[in-house]
């Protein structure tokens, strides 16, 4: 099969309050385009926020791969899914996320293959693979890094990549996403309406608490420059009018040092008077006046504590 026509489907089952589009997914989606050289028109991100029947839209869509996305909390929910297409159909199915990189040894049958942590280079690789070979084998499974799949026997792991250097990074293509993240609404942070940006600036955390994923499903703790940063708000701005950033890393206020280096850059293109607030998760340990002047000075608006300790 050519790259050409080639189509991968890729999917979120979960479904949440604050309609956050799948950040992950749409990494993915620009990585096999804009490194692997698949057709952007056949790479597909679907989620249950804005796509009322994701079932439909597969059956209209027809991929040649299926790419599924699962937290612990919706994983039964995917495995579901996956084993109803599985009756119907022989197309490759991957599993990847925070629940499969945690507890590989929950992988199902309906999965050939899961992505253990971060997945562009695995899954490009993988991809290759089956323009190669139009399947994915055991026999070549064992040669991916970071994957996980069953030989008939056992659960059987390959070995670990090294981190990805986020800037080396296509810079995400959100129009990949519903079209809907992006419309102009009330924003109560800011006392007016505006579109969002939806931002992840790191992978990681210095911190290593017993109750949160993320330092498992990324390891060490790796940073966007500043530079690379701006041009991501600048591209939102750009394509959907953004003006309001939302900020998923896990510490977007990791130091004065760096809020102040991303306000330098969000100034040398123009973009921070386009800007009417942001929107992050600081640290209560962290806080301090010059960090709060910092926050302050890159329009910070809203912020959301989660307290580390009793």
């Amino acid at each position: 099969m050519k790259k050409s026509e080639l189509k991968i489907a890729l999917i979120s089952r979960q479904r949440d309050a604050e309609r956050v589009p799948p950040i992950g997914l749409v990494y993915l989606a620009t990585y096999l385009r804009d490194r692997v050289g698949l057709c952007g028109e056949n790479i597909r991100v679907f989620d249950n926020n804005y796509f009322l029947d994701v079932e439909k839209e597969l059956d209209d869509f027809r991929p040649h791969i299926i790419g599924l996305s699962a937290m612990t909390i919706d994983y039964q929910s995917v495995v579901d899914f996956a084993s109803k297409i599985r009756e119907n159909s022989e197309v490759p199915i991957i599993v990847g996320g925070v629940h499969i990189s945690s507890m590989p040894e929950s992988l199902k049958s309906c999965f050939d293959v899961g992505v253990i942590g971060e997945g562009e280079e695995t899954l490009g690789e993988l991809v290759e693979l089956y323009l190669d070979k139009g399947r994915l084998d055991c026999a070549d499974l064992k040669n991916i890094n970071n994957v996980i799949y069953s030989d008939g026997v056992e659960i059987r792991r390959t070995g670990l990549r090294e981190p990805i250097e986020l800037d080396s990074l296509p810079m995400p293509d959100f129009k990949f996403a519903h079209p809907n993240y992006f419309r102009e609404e009330e924003i109560p942070g800011i006392s007016a309406t505006g579109v969002r940006c939806y931002l992840l600036t790191s992978r990681g955390c210095p911190y290593r608490c017993e109750f949160c994923s993320t330092s498992r499903f990324w390891g060490k703790m790796r940073l966007h420059s500043p530079e690379y940063t701006a041009k991501m708000v600048e591209m939102a701005i750009k394509d959907f009018g953004a003006n309001y950033i939302k900020a998923e890393d896990d510490l977007f206020t990791l130091n004065t040092k760096r809020l102040n280096s991303i306000k330098e850059a969000f100034e040398k293109l123009g973009i921070l008077d386009k800007i009417k607030g942001i929107e992050c998760q600081p640290r209560a340990n962290l806080i301090n006046d010059n960090l709060c002047q910092a926050m302050k000075d890159i329009k910070i608006k809203v912020v959301n504590f989660g307290f580390e300790s009793g």
